[in-house]
């Protein structure tokens, strides 16, 4: 369990304002902190606000759902990343040390440092801006994965998704053979706890 009194929610929209719908259930939850990332240009600018916090634990989501947040934060483990995901998100993700944080996850602020083992090989090139949850929950691996259902509106079946580019995939095989080359580095330099 992880009280939200020590965590900063870190959300992000490519829109001008974060959507009134969403946002109404973080702001009733009892976060220490919300920071807001408008027109955000990649989903990595999630780790501009994740450095801004100052509690030991944050939250994200993206902007097209309602997150289970009591259920969420009831099983989340202060030690990894907790992370909301259908079933078959988990049956599909079950053999990938990667995972989604797109319906809501909760984690210790420590575990961005882990980002840099990616930038300092390859920088912050399309794969890191488009696949930025794989890659940080790659580096982060084993996660917490929670099977609980999430309210999706009705933009997240939009076609400007990210699932819903025709290169989706090589995208993430490409990830997947970056976070496979970056593995050893991970438990070599970071613990699997603090």
């Amino acid at each position: 369990m992880i009280d939200p009194k020590h965590v900063t929610a870190c959300l992000i929209t490519k829109e001008d304002a974060y959507p009134e719908e969403v946002l109404r259930t973080v702001q009733n939850f009892g976060f220490a902190a919300i920071i807001i990332y408008p027109r955000c240009p990649s989903i990595a600018g999630r780790l501009k606000i994740f450095e801004q916090a100052t509690t030991p634990f944050l939250f994200t989501q993206d902007d097209d759902s309602i997150c289970p947040l009591e259920v969420l934060f009831e099983e989340a483990d202060p030690e990894r990343i907790a992370t909301v995901m259908g079933q078959n998100h988990i049956t599909w993700y079950a053999s990938r040390p990667h995972c989604l944080m797109n319906w809501g996850a909760v984690f210790p602020k420590y575990t961005i440092e882990r980002m840099k083992l990616y930038t300092d090989r390859y920088g912050e090139d399309a794969i890191y801006l488009r696949e930025f949850d794989r890659i940080f929950t790659g580096l982060n691996f084993p996660q917490k994965r929670l099977n609980y259902p999430v309210i999706n509106l009705p933009i997240a079946f939009g076609p400007d998704r990210l699932s819903a580019d025709p290169l989706h995939y090589e995208y993430m095989n490409t990830a997947e053979t970056r976070l496979a080359e970056l593995s050893a580095m991970v438990s070599e330099e970071y613990p699997p706890q603090r």
